[in-house]
């Protein structure tokens, strides 16, 4: 993990001018600084027992050293669920149906007002949705193409990033990053497009034993792909077995690049939720 200093103001208002419509505006004032190590101290050796600086290791940027930085930075969310219903009961209002939720989001980094120096405008379409299959599971799916329309100045904190795992941990939402994925190695300042797709079952292999089906074990298998100029195809599917003792869970995964194996990982946690959906 990398870290650096950050102070910011941030103002944002959401409304709805339909049922089916939110608009979110949002305004970002961000002070950056770049952090140092202070120590050399430790109490166990791993590696070679030297702290690395906070450089975070990118082949789209060589150079993640930035001093200090300030960005101002406007942003639009637009999200739509086309054909959503709802049934009325006394004054309140409950879904009928579940349609796919579109958002559409445009960022701005404006140059030279309040001190800003970053410059870049990105654009980036999220589609999400919940197939329910009845006796056959649930299929959630999540994707995001992003496109840089101008990158004049981006440091490295203003890449597009996607939340990768180096530990034996497993995520807390499978649904919002990547299982073994390096932290930094695929962010990029270009275009992207990453998926997440969760298949809960109701019945497979433990799950298919009553006993254990009642005591409320869950069987999923995910499947993350990542598109970014610098990994053409990264790919991961994982099976794990949740809700064990209503508190643990074990994942299995493997990845793979442009369809060679890549790495493998055994990894436990808590019982999560995947994904939740409005």
């Amino acid at each position: 993990m990398k870290i650096f200093d950050q102070r910011y103001i941030d103002l944002y208002w959401s409304f709805k001018p339909a049922h089916n419509l939110r608009f979110t505006p949002r305004l970002s004032l961000i002070d950056r600084t770049e952090l140092f190590n202070n120590t050399d101290q430790y109490w166990l050796e791993l590696g070679n027992g030297v702290y690395t600086p906070n450089w975070p290791a990118n082949p789209n940027s060589p150079e993640t050293g930035f001093g200090e930085s300030r960005a101002v930075k406007l942003r639009l969310d637009v999200t739509y669920r086309p054909g959503m219903k709802y049934n009325k009961r006394g004054s309140s209002y409950y879904p009928r149906n579940n349609p796919p939720t579109f958002t559409l989001r445009y960022e701005k980094a404006i140059p030279d007002v309040l001190d800003g120096d970053a410059d870049y405008d990105l654009v980036a379409l999220e589609v999400k949705h919940r197939f329910n299959l009845n006796l056959f599971g649930d299929i959630s799916v999540r994707t995001e193409g992003g496109y840089f329309l101008n990158r004049k100045r981006l440091d490295f904190m203003d890449f597009a990033h996607f939340m990768g795992n180096e530990t034996i941990f497993t995520r807390y939402s499978q649904m919002s990053g990547y299982s073994i994925a390096p932290f930094y190695e695929f962010s990029t300042n270009r275009e992207y497009l990453s998926t997440y797709i969760n298949y809960e079952f109701r019945q497979f292999l433990f799950t298919n034993i009553p006993a254990l089906r009642l005591t409320g074990v869950k069987e999923n298998i995910n499947i993350n792909h990542l598109i970014t100029p610098s990994v053409n195809n990264y790919t991961e599917v994982s099976y794990s077995v949740d809700n064990i003792f209503r508190f643990f869970r074990i994942d299995v995964t493997t990845a793979f690049i442009d369809g060679q194996y890549a790495d493998f990982r055994i990894q436990l946690g808590i019982t999560s939720q995947f994904l939740q959906f409005d």
